[in-house]
């Protein structure tokens, strides 16, 4: 496959184009090891941006350079196109009803196991 001949200097006018606004992050840690999140781009400097994500538990800023992108490494998308593409989300679990005493759970019933008999 024949990539576009990109250039640093491209990719540093279309983030720039979404200083302040929320993107969608993917970064690519090797060995099939994504981690995907959305922030909003809070810097944009000579050599590298930063992402300051929305969730609470990320702890300050994150910052990456040009070349990753470049390279595919990390990808940047404005928040819009990242929602279209994540899945969606997973049904809530108070919406179950619990399972009944002596009945098999799903797990159980894959791997062929009976359930445990209460004490009397």
């Amino acid at each position: 496959m024949i990539k576009r001949n990109n250039d640093i200097a491209r990719i540093r006018r279309g983030i720039a184009d979404c200083l302040f606004q929320p993107v969608g992050v993917t970064v690519r840690l090797g060995r099939n090891k994504t981690l995907r999140f959305c922030g909003t781009l809070s810097g944009v400097y000579p050599a590298l941006f930063t992402v300051q994500p929305d969730d609470k538990t990320f702890l300050g800023k994150t910052a990456y350079s040009y070349s990753d992108v470049l390279c595919g490494t990390v990808t940047v998308r404005p928040a819009k196109a990242m929602s279209d593409t994540q899945p969606p989300q997973a049904e809530s679990m108070s919406d179950t009803q619990p399972p009944q005493a002596g009945s098999m759970s799903d797990t159980q019933a894959r791997r062929g196991k009976r359930p445990k008999q209460p004490r009397q």
